[in-house]
């Protein structure tokens, strides 16, 4: 499950001083891809594979979690041969390398199929890639709650909607105010649909007004 970001999006006319989301994860896949460079050269070989895949996974738990915030994931390939087996380790955010499958942070090596004990291993060069705009981040948990919400729309004409969402009457649009959760609308079927992602980056602010909850 996605994990929503902790700030809110600011105006548009407030963003010019922050970057697309798939330029961030760039920047973080070359960081990450330094960081296994130089841990896998000093001390990968010699261990099993399991051991530098866990290690691996432990380095990317960092950056799914707080400040970070990524949506990171790692997969491994085991290519038979002889004597010993290939194999591949590979770390990419989804979203990014779907548009562009040049972004992913590959460990190759070799290791002894019998023994399991890595016997060369070495991190792919990575080149960081270049964006202007913005890719449709991972739907996370809230968004089921939207779609809910806009589906009773469709059959009693109200609902209550996340308190880090507001419902567009006229429009028919649910906008989101957290960076990392798509507005939605009613289609003409009556379906609710996720929107594409803003042709221009979005981060940290809210992007709407909440109606006051209580009168006196």
């Amino acid at each position: 499950m996605g994990k929503a970001h902790p700030f809110y999006r600011f105006q548009q006319t407030w963003n010019n001083g922050f970057f697309p989301d798939n330029k961030v994860v760039t920047s973080q896949l070359n960081a990450i891809a330094g960081n296994l460079d130089s841990w896998v050269s000093t001390y990968a070989i010699g261990l099993t594979l399991s051991q530098v895949v866990a290690h691996v996974k432990q380095e990317i738990e960092v950056w799914n979690a707080f400040p970070y915030l990524g949506n990171y994931q790692v997969t491994v390939q085991k290519i038979s041969d002889s004597p010993n087996w290939e194999f591949n380790i590979n770390v990419f955010d989804l979203s990014l390398s779907t548009i562009d499958n040049n972004q992913v942070v590959t460990i190759n090596g070799f290791f002894n199929p019998t023994t399991q004990i890595v016997v060369s291993a070495s991190v792919d060069t990575f080149t960081p890639g270049i964006y202007s705009g913005t890719f449709d981040a991972t739907q996370i948990a809230v968004e089921d709650e939207v779609a809910n919400s806009l589906s009773i729309v469709n059959k009693y004409g109200s609902a209550m909607f996340p308190l880090v969402y507001s419902y567009d009457t006229i429009t028919g649009i649910a906008t989101s105010g957290l960076a990392r959760a798509k507005n939605w609308q009613l289609d003409v079927n009556g379906n609710p649909t996720r929107l594409p992602a803003d042709t221009q980056p979005q981060q940290n602010a809210r992007l709407f007004q909440l109606e006051q909850l209580l009168h006196w």
